[in-house]
């Protein structure tokens, strides 16, 4: 087996789980708590997300690179990421309390929000960073899948109404703090049989130069992070409880699937990278059959969830988030955007251009979200929707042009075979509706694959390539 297999099956074995665990809390919260209750612990988990933030603004890749280095005190590094993030968790709370304290008059959100952001403490003491940097991640998996497992068995033993929904963040916070704690058990076993360990300069990790050092590294991420959660904080300003849970049923749905994403950093970067500095002047071809493939596989998801969105979302959610239908369409939109993106803004950076990278980023993230304000307050969860739709297009298009400025051959965007294939299944799905949604699922892959090959979408030369450096 080569190694893209090996570490595909390594990676998305514990991803799939870890993803699929955390889909069935969700699809289990949303029917339990309805959609009021549902958007509560979503506005508490964006503010959760915003701590992470703050708490770990690029420290976590600061750390990663030391310990990646031969001679180096793990210890003492893992000591310092730590305590300088606990300090940091600290400092957020105490903000988020008074925040709450002049601005939340409600107690149930008052506790949910208070609850969630008390997790950052034990996510402050993870080291999942450090088994990323010993390219280990099956413990990181095997760890968050455990305690996963945890966390939902707590939801469907103490969580059966809304008048437990003060159980669900203290749950989440058990979630994280076990997860930590297998992490570092795990690394202090190996510590012990470990005996030939080096002594790194402790200057190198000096809590002033960790902290100096993570913040330009993790700009990027913070604003790309920032965009992704301002929607739920603006929909917890402008509109209701409702608004929240069903704009957070959609995304969560659109979300899932991006575990594509997922697969492009950790098999096309490593390699586009490689070709960049060997032999750059193939890179261009190479990123153009990617993309062939990545429209192989995304265009037909776009076009058949905007066919089923409803029959999916009343499956999964139940009837009372109608609502999230449309929505969900609008951010299949946002998936594509984002799947392209990716391919793109990793080619940017894998010859050579993380300024201008960052730059993108950074400027397109704070324009959407100024966008966002007005659009969340007129239109609320459909406003949120599409600005996230449009500033994911933009960027895509931005990250389009500098990497076409950065190779020496064109790219081709072959979409037209793919996406008359997908065009023509869903007419198929749309004409021959399916009480059932696993059916409809089928008769599509049965309409798109043999018309994708007949239309030499998918070719056998594919087929040979993906054999030769996967089997």
């Amino acid at each position: 087996m080569k190694l893209h297999a090996k570490n595909l099956i390594s990676l998305f074995g514990f991803d799939a789980l870890v993803r699929l665990l955390g889909f069935v809390g969700t699809t289990y919260l949303a029917r339990t708590l309805g959609g009021e209750g549902f958007g509560l612990i979503n506005l508490g988990l964006a503010v959760f997300s915003y701590g992470i933030i703050i708490v770990s603004p690029g420290i976590h890749i600061i750390a990663t690179r030391i310990v990646s280095q031969d001679s180096v005190d793990e210890d003492l590094v893992i000591g310092r990421v730590s305590w300088l993030r606990f300090v940091l968790a600290a400092l957020v709370c105490i903000v988020i309390i008074a925040i709450l304290r002049f601005a939340v008059h409600d107690d149930t959100t008052y506790w949910i929000v208070l609850l969630y952001s008390a997790a950052l403490f034990p996510y402050a003491f993870s080291i999942d960073w450090y088994f990323q940097a010993k390219r280990d991640l099956s413990v990181i998996g095997a760890s968050r899948s455990l305690s996963l497992l945890i966390f939902i068995a707590l939801l469907l033993v103490f969580v059966r109404s809304r008048s437990a929904i003060l159980l669900v963040p203290a749950s989440y916070f058990v979630n994280i703090l076990l997860a930590s704690v297998f992490m570092y058990l795990i690394y202090r076993r190996r510590r012990i049989k470990n005996t030939s360990l080096e002594l790194g300069d402790p200057a190198a990790v000096k809590w002033r130069k960790l902290l100096r050092d993570s913040i330009p590294v993790g700009a990027a991420n913070f604003m790309g992070q920032a965009v992704l959660n301002f929607p739920i904080i603006l929909l917890g300003i402008f509109a209701t409880s409702l608004d929240i849970g069903n704009f957070s049923a959609a995304s969560k749905l659109i979300f899932f699937l991006l575990a594509i994403d997922r697969a492009i950093y950790s098999l096309f970067y490593p390699l586009v990278a490689r070709t960049a500095a060997s032999n750059p002047a193939e890179l261009g071809a190479q990123i153009s059959r990617v993309l062939r493939y990545l429209f192989v596989a995304t265009l037909p998801i776009c076009v058949g969830g905007l066919v089923l969105a409803r029959s999916m979302m009343m499956l999964i959610f139940g009837s009372q988030y109608e609502a999230s239908v449309v929505l969900m369409q609008i951010l299949l939109l946002y998936f594509l955007f984002t799947v392209l993106n990716s391919i793109f803004a990793y080619a940017v950076i894998a010859v050579g251009k993380e300024k201008r990278y960052s730059a993108i980023i950074v400027t397109i993230s704070l324009l959407l979200l100024a966008i966002l304000v007005p659009l969340t307050y007129y239109w609320k969860a459909t406003g949120a929707s599409i600005g996230m739709a449009a500033g994911e297009f933009s960027m895509m298009a931005l990250m389009y042009r500098e990497c076409q400025k950065s190779i020496r051959t064109p790219l081709t965007l072959e979409f037209v075979r793919p996406l008359a294939a997908s065009l023509f299944m869903g007419a198929v799905l749309f004409i021959l509706p399916s009480a059932n949604v696993f059916i409809s699922l089928l008769l599509g892959v049965i309409v798109y694959l043999p018309l994708l090959l007949l239309l030499k979408g998918f070719t056998k030369d594919d087929i040979v390539f993906l054999k030769e450096r996967l089997v």
